[in-house]
């Protein structure tokens, strides 16, 4: 969560300039059904952003040594979100866009 905060603060500066303020100069974006879903381009760019921070091309490429990943082989997902220490959804998210 930490990291798609970030990719908001590092990509989305002028949206959260223009949201709700709030005490001591923290603006907040409020998340809905629709965002908590990923699908607006908003979130959709802060996971990407967070899952490539999260998970590098190059030490992902190392540990898959030139193979892929079946993205319907739950135990091979959990176990590369296990090695990064990130959710088997934000595995899936990486490799699919990898």
């Amino acid at each position: 969560p930490a990291a798609h905060e970030l990719a908001h603060h590092v990509l989305h500066d002028e949206d959260i300039r223009q949201a709700v303020h709030v005490d001591k100069g923290i603006r907040v974006l409020f998340r809905d059904d629709i965002s908590a879903l990923g699908t607006e381009p908003i979130e959709i760019e802060a996971n990407a952003f967070a899952s490539e921070l999260l998970i590098p091309g190059d030490l992902l490429a190392a540990v898959l040594e030139g193979g892929g990943v079946d993205l319907e082989d739950e135990a091979a997902i959990e176990g590369l979100a296990r090695r990064f220490r990130v959710s088997p959804a934000a595995m899936r998210f990486r490799l699919t866009r990898w």
